[in-house]
């Protein structure tokens, strides 16, 4: 998703998939199994051209803050919990 995300594609989602993306801002996500929620969301960005270039924009901006010092820095600020609770 985030490779879609970094080519400008808004997505379509449920939030089983563990997608970056918010609702609303980057794609849609929608309930599991839900065809018919799934279709609506399609339908809206083909009938929707500035609501799609919006989603386009934000979907490539989202995942652009996604670098390996934003990784690390999550990574380490992770192992400083669980250090933490494991001292306590």
């Amino acid at each position: 998703m985030t490779e879609a995300m970094a080519a400008s594609l808004p997505l379509i989602t449920t939030p089983n998939a563990g997608s970056v993306a918010r609702d609303g801002e980057e794609g849609f996500i929608v309930p599991i199994r839900d065809v018919d929620a799934f279709c609506a969301c399609l339908e809206r960005l083909r009938g929707d051209d500035a609501l799609r270039a919006r989603m386009r924009r934000a979907a490539r901006a989202r995942v652009e803050s996604f670098t390996w010092e934003h990784y690390r820095a999550r990574l380490l600020a992770f192992y400083e919990r669980a250090v933490a609770e494991r001292v306590r």
